[in-house]
């Protein structure tokens, strides 16, 4: 597999007015399919999640419905509860439960996650988990988080084409 880091992509979005954005450049598939992450299911990142999914898909990329959220309770029985001398306490049970979010299945060959509250975005391949790009996008003028930006669109346009993804 090539590895290119792609520097010009880093000195060609920085000249944008956007901070360093970092490139790594794998195979590609040619036509990816992205899906786009909040980074949790407040509002205001489900608002900017919708602002970067319109920048893909203004950008010509194939972009497929994000994942539905799901709270997993685990719990895990333990026999054998040891006593703070170091005695076992026969029939003593323990318990530990964990909660964390899940995603259903998709079919999305790479995440986009969006943090709202920095701008920040990461492109991840779902199937090795590996960052390919990280950036953060420049609060517009009026510090709203929710106003769209066409410089920010061509940003992203930017970072999909260093990625080797064909855009329109």
């Amino acid at each position: 597999m090539k590895v290119i880091t792609t520097l010009s992509a880093c000195l060609l979005l920085a000249g944008c007015g956007t901070n360093t954005v970092f490139v790594v450049q794998r195979d590609v598939p040619a036509s990816p399919v992205f899906t786009v992450v909040p980074a949790n299911d407040y509002m205001n990142q489900i608002d900017f999640a919708n602002i970067v999914e319109s920048y893909l898909l203004s950008a010509g990329a194939k972009v497929v419905q994000r994942p539905a959220w799901k709270e997993v309770k685990a719990e895990k029985q333990a026999a054998g509860l040891a006593a703070p001398s170091g005695i076992q306490v026969q029939g003593a049970q323990a318990s530990m439960t964990e909660w964390f979010a899940a995603f259903d299945s998709t079919n999305a060959d790479y995440f986009v996650l969006t943090f709202a509250d920095t701008r920040y975005i990461r492109i991840m391949q779902r199937s090795t988990k590996e960052i390919l790009a990280s950036f953060e996008l420049k609060k517009p003028a009026g510090g709203k988080l929710q106003e769209k930006d066409k410089g920010e669109s061509d940003v992203v346009k930017r970072v999909l084409n260093a990625l080797g993804a064909r855009t329109n």
